[in-house]
């Protein structure tokens, strides 16, 4: 399967493989967070869990799965990185 080239086919691709479950509302939410944030270098993992509770969904599993997705080999929107606070 070739990458999503726009939003519209990123959110597809997302809700195909999440339908029905917490992961698809969730990961539309930070999708349209990200395409409304492009200059952003660094996002904060707790602005996720704040995207998520907008959304009514405040599944910390959930996120975890949407995150790990995103920054994964199939859909790679986010690269992961950690800081020590």
């Amino acid at each position: 399967m070739r990458s999503p080239q726009n939003k519209h086919e990123a959110l597809e691709v997302l809700t195909t493989l999440w339908v029905g479950r917490p992961e698809a509302e969730i990961g539309c939410a930070v999708i349209d967070y990200l395409s409304s944030h492009l200059d952003a270098r660094h996002i904060p993992f707790s602005e996720f869990f704040r995207i998520a509770k907008a959304t009514h969904l405040a599944e910390r599993d959930a996120v975890l799965n949407i995150v790990n997705y995103l920054s994964g080999a199939h859909l790679h929107l986010l690269e992961k990185g950690f800081e020590y606070i």
